[in-house]
């Protein structure tokens, strides 16, 4: 913030003003104009809006406050921040970033949001899951995303808010109170995806907005057969029947993408169907067919990575205005198979050791396993 003698000062020469002249149209005297120019002293606060209106300018004007200064740099902040996350940033440093923004605008709730999201990643990146620094970094997260809902009317934000505590309060356990927050939000039929496929000029249009609507459904319905298949495994389902859960995931796309010409999270959703199907094998007891699903997946990277940066439209019905280019780093199959691996806890060990058994670790120590796990470590790296 610049001092207000300099700007005073300034606002003066630029209007070829003299400081009697200053004074005599404000009522203060010359030497009350230059005590103010040189920082010797200020003007009351009722003679602010009079000299802010001699100059033509607002009182933040004159004080050396500029709100769309403070916004471009908050803006330019979480922007900032949000490139570095995602490209596996120094999770410290962002976070130290995050929280001296927040010391200058304290009362700035898109700050108060992405501190949520920091503080839910940080402990998965940083490798400090189940410790009390994580159990510290919850406490926090729900502290501010309960603040962002008592102070912020921004519907967006209030949702972000919302996300963040029903994901940190579900591994908390708090299920109670994570259904209240749930309950906040709007149902399905209010959702802005659902609404948009009724607003259009043309058939075109149309066809777009349904396009990205029936996609993201898409998505969301094989995100849950995968977890279905991958985690509901103690109560739920028999092992049989998480298998067929896996092959639904691949039939079910490959009757999507009939074309075989898959987007990113089509692949991500093939590979961590058959990883699973691999996890099912070795608990089967079959570890041929464990390694046959080990090398389908490790495929599935090498053909994703084959086909980033294709420049070419879906020639699958129904997708016809999806352009498939994409990028293999990051955002690719790669990075983001590295996280899978990471969350659940199956990178420090190998894919299929997390088991912690016998027949996993017997697996783990085969030919075919090492192999595959270096064909997906040279494919990650490269």
């Amino acid at each position: 913030m610049s001092k207000f003698g300099t700007i005073l000062r300034d606002l003066r020469l630029e209007r070829g003003f003299t400081q009697a002249e200053v004074g005599e149209g404000i009522g203060v005297s010359p030497q009350a104009v230059s005590k103010w120019e040189n920082e010797n002293g200020l003007p009351d606060v009722t003679q602010l809006i009079p000299l802010a209106d001699y100059f033509g300018v607002t009182v933040d004007a004159l004080l050396g406050h500029d709100p769309d200064k403070d916004e471009r740099e908050i803006l330019a902040h979480i922007e900032r921040l949000e490139g570095k996350l995602t490209d596996e940033g120094n999770w410290d440093a962002q976070m130290e970033e995050n929280r001296a923004m927040l010391r200058k605008y304290p009362k700035d709730c898109r700050l108060m949001v992405q501190m949520c999201r920091i503080l839910f990643y940080y402990p998965k990146e940083t490798g400090i899951d189940g410790t009390p620094e994580s159990d510290r970094c919850a406490d926090e997260l729900v502290d501010w995303g309960e603040k962002v809902l008592r102070e912020s009317t921004d519907s967006h934000l209030r949702n972000e808010a919302v996300r963040w505590l029903v994901y940190t309060l579900e591994i908390q356990g708090e299920v109670d109170k994570g259904r209240k927050y749930a309950e906040m939000m709007p149902p399905y039929e209010l959702c802005r995806e659902n609404l948009m496929q009724y607003l259009h000029e043309n058939d075109m249009d149309k066809l777009e907005y349904d396009q990205k609507f029936a996609r993201t459904l898409f998505h969301d319905l094989i995100g849950y057969l995968n977890s279905h298949a991958g985690r509901l495994k103690e109560k739920t389902y028999t092992l049989e029947e998480r298998l067929r859960l896996c092959s639904t995931v691949r039939a079910l796309t490959e009757a999507w993408f009939p074309d075989g010409d898959y987007d990113p999270q089509m692949y991500g959703a093939c590979f961590e169907s058959y990883l699973t199907e691999s996890e099912i094998y070795v608990e089967l007891d079959r570890p041929e067919d464990a390694l046959d699903s080990l090398r389908k997946a490790v495929d599935t990277t090498e053909t994703m990575k084959a086909a980033a940066g294709q420049d070419g439209i879906h020639t699958a019905p129904f997708m016809t205005t999806f352009c498939r280019k994409f990028e293999f780093w990051p955002g690719s199959l790669a990075y983001e198979m590295k996280h899978y691996l990471k969350y659940t806890g199956r990178d420090g060990n190998g894919i299929i050791q997390y088991f912690k058994d016998e027949r996993a670790k017997a697996f783990a120590e085969t030919a075919g396993y090492k192999e595959q796990m270096a064909r997906f470590e040279t494919l990650c790296g490269e």
